[in-house]
Formats: C-alpha cells, sequence, structure tokens
C-alpha cells in the first residue's frame, strides 16, 4: 500500500539558509580575530622610527617654549586728566629718565594757573600796603610816646626844682603848687606807661597780622605751585632707563587720572617665562638648574617660581637667569627652556617613542635579530623626559624597538618589516 508523502515546506527550507550562513560568517570572524595577532602585518622601514637601548647616564629633563621679559617693569600713569596731543615715541624706544613719551593738553589746568598768578599778585599788592599801614600807626604811636615822655620830663624837671625849694625852707613854692605838680608827675607817667603798652600791644597785633597775611599768602602759593605741577604733568616723561614695551592710547585720546600711558622695562634685567606642560611640571621644582636657548646663545638660569594654577594645559615657570646676558637678548625674545629635573646613572634609557608613559608598563615592538619583524613585548618604563625615557625592565642594551606610532598594527602580535 503506498505511503502518502508530506511535502516539505519551502518556507522552512529558505529560513535555515540565512541562519546557516549567518553562523559560518560569525565563525569565520572569530577564527580572524583568534589568530590576528599570530598573523603577520607588513610595514615599509622607511616610516618607521626605530631606536636602540642604552646603558650609561642621562639628564631627565622637561622643555618648554617661552619668552624673555623684563625683570623690572614700570607703568607710566597719568596724574591729571587731560587729551593725549603728542606721541613722541613708539614701543620699542629706549628712552631715559625725563625723556618725553607723550604730551597730553588740559586748558582748564592752564587757565587756573593764570588765575592764581593774578591772585599771587594781588594779594602781594595788598600784603606789602596792609604792611606800609600798619608801620605808619606804630611811628605815630612811637610818635605819640615820645610826646608823653617829654611832657613827664618837664613835669618832673620842675618838681624837682620845687622839692629843693621846699627842702631849704624857701617860701617861694605854695604847699598847694607844690601838691599840683607832684600830681602832675605821676599822671604824666602813668600816661606815658600807657602809650609804651599800647605800642607793645600794636606791635603784637601787626606780629599777627603779618604771620596772618603770610599763612594766607603761602596757602595761595602752594596752590599755584600745584596747579602748576598739573601743568606740568600734562608732560609724560620716563621714570627709569628702559625700553617702551606698551603704548596702550592714541592720538585725541581722553584719559582720566591714574590711566596707564607707557610700559617700560630695563633692557639689561631680564628673565624667562617659560610654558610646561602640566602633565610635566609635576617634576619642576625651584633652583632647578635651566638652561634657556636663544637659538643663537645658551643661557644658564634657575627656577625662580612656579605658578599655582594651570592655564590652557600649561603652567608658567619663571627662570632666573644667572649669566650675563648676550647681545641678542632683548624683551620678548622667544626662547627654548630646558629645565634639568634628575641625573640618572648606570640605567638603561631609550629615545622617548610617542606613546611611552613615565612609570607605566607599556607594550612596545622589539625588532627580531634579523631585524625582518618585530614582536610585540612588555616594557617598563622609568623616569622620563621630553627625549628619553628610563627603562626599569623588559629590554636590554642593545635591544632596537619601535619608537614610532604603533597604532595601526597594534593588535598585531608580530609585524613584517620589508
Amino acid at each position: 500500500m503506498d505511503r502518502v508523502r508530506k511535502k516539505q515546506s519551502r518556507f522552512k527550507r529558505w529560513m535555515l539558509l540565512p541562519i546557516v550562513g549567518l553562523l559560518c560568517a560569525m565563525a569565520l570572524w572569530g577564527y580572524r580575530q583568534i589568530n590576528k595577532q599570530y598573523a603577520g602585518f607588513n610595514v615599509d622601514r622607511d616610516s618607521l622610527i626605530i631606536g636602540e637601548v642604552q646603558y650609561g647616564s642621562f639628564n631627565v629633563s622637561v622643555r618648554g617654549p617661552g619668552v624673555l621679559l623684563p625683570l623690572h617693569e614700570r607703568w607710566v600713569a597719568s596724574r591729571v586728566a587731560g587729551r593725549v596731543d603728542q606721541l613722541n615715541i613708539k614701543p620699542g624706544t629706549f628712552v631715559k629718565p625725563g625723556e618725553t613719551l607723550i604730551v597730553m593738553v588740559n586748558p582748564q589746568l592752564t587757565q587756573r594757573v593764570d588765575e592764581l598768578n593774578w591772585e599771587l599778585k594781588a594779594m602781594e599788592a595788598k600784603h606789602l600796603a596792609d604792611r606800609v599801614l600798619l608801620e605808619s600807626k606804630l611811628l605815630d604811636q612811637e610818635t605819640v610816646i615820645l610826646a608823653a615822655k617829654m611832657r613827664y620830663d618837664k613835669n618832673a624837671l620842675k618838681l624837682d626844682a620845687e622839692t629843693e625849694l621846699v627842702t631849704i625852707g624857701n617860701s617861694t613854692v605854695s604847699r598847694i603848687d607844690y601838691q599840683r605838680s607832684q600830681l602832675d608827675v605821676a599822671q604824666q607817667q602813668q600816661a606815658w606807661q600807657i602809650e609804651v603798652r599800647r605800642l607793645e600791644k600794636m606791635r603784637q597785633n601787626f606780629e599777627a597780622q603779618i604771620h596772618a597775611a603770610k599763612a594766607n599768602y603761602q596757602r595761595l602759593h602752594q596752590q599755584h605751585r600745584r596747579a602748576v605741577e598739573d601743568v606740568e604733568a600734562l608732560t609724560i616723561t620716563a621714570s627709569i632707563d628702559g625700553v617702551v614695551q606698551d603704548i596702550p592710547v592714541e592720538l585725541g585720546q581722553r584719559v582720566s587720572v591714574g590711566t596707564n600711558l607707557a610700559l617700560i622695562g630695563q633692557q639689561d634685567q631680564l628673565y624667562a617665562q617659560v610654558s610646561i606642560a602640566e602633565t610635566q611640571v609635576r617634576q619642576v621644582s625651584l633652583d632647578q638648574a635651566v638652561t634657556v636657548d636663544t637659538r643663537n646663545n645658551l643661557i644658564k638660569g634657575k627656577v625662580s617660581r612656579i605658578a599655582p594654577s594651570v592655564n590652557e594645559g600649561v603652567v608658567k615657570v619663571d627662570v632666573m637667569l644667572t649669566q650675563p646676558l648676550p647681545a641678542d637678548a632683548r624683551p620678548d625674545l622667544s626662547v627654548d627652556a630646558k629645565i634639568a629635573i634628575e641625573y640618572l646613572d648606570k640605567t638603561l634609557f631609550v629615545r622617548r617613542p610617542t606613546y611611552a608613559k613615565a612609570g607605566q608598563l607599556n607594550n612596545v615592538y622589539k625588532l627580531s635579530e634579523d631585524r625582518k619583524s618585530a614582536f610585540r613585548h612588555d616594557v617598563h618604563f622609568g623616569t622620563g623626559s621630553l627625549s628619553q625615557i628610563q627603562i626599569k625592565e623588559g629590554l636590554n642594551p642593545g635591544d632596537q624597538v619601535i619608537l614610532s606610532d604603533s597604532t595601526p598594527w597594534q593588535s598585531y602580535a608580530e609585524i613584517n618589516i620589508y
């Protein structure tokens, strides 16, 4: 008896095909990933930077760009308000103390000086007139005193004569006349003494008025002197020897009191301000030796200050120069500085690979003996500088390693070099 065959669904067969294909692709990808590190990767030798491990000593240092700046700078500020009328210098000009930098104008200050001049002359004339008047009054009082003394002397002579006659018993002078003469002499003497005291008081008053007039004159003279100084302050002059660094004003600009008009720096006393990467500044400390390169000369120095904050990824480090400046040294000159961090003796080191991190375990590619291939190798780096780095473990003297960026073949355990 014939059996009835069941027809397989076409739909199920077509569903199995994509699943099988996906599984095959996944298996192939897994196989490649597992064996990828054992597969070769071809690299052009000319594209590689290769370094050789050395044994000996080297200086650990950090580098950074910088600029020479004046050690002593001084802003010249305006003491008075005014309008810039003349600019006699430009940035970069060498100036000496007293040399004119900027001339300003202020008509009000000039007018004030003229007004005070007239007031001084008027006060001098009044003071002279008052003095003449007072001296004239003193002379009049002295005349009064002289007349009072003459009257006293005349009556005193008469009294002396009458006293002599009365003493010898002469009856020519009556007792009433004699007593009247005594009274007149006493009155004349008292009047004379009063006029003398009046003269003393007049003299004291005269001195007081002279002192008051002198004080008023000195006060006005002081105002005049200050007004003249304000007019003189419209001419801005250099206060120190140096080079003009900046002039932040323009012709015709109005400035107020205290406005900075010119920055002057001494050219013969400079220091270097160096920018060190924030990742390297932790190795920098005060008094470390520094070599400043001006492109033409090398200047010795030492670290004198480290900025407490980071700005745009760098830290500012000030370097005090410890030897005479060369002829090409000048403010705002761009320089390169190398700060000596540490001296390592009897150690392994190599030129610093681009990917190497100091004090950490890193993967490097070590060349084979025939130099035709390189193998991934673990190396423990120690202290490093910008150009060299210490090797604590993983390499031997004479070993050659790839220094250039290995990112393209980082997933391969071995690369072929052709």
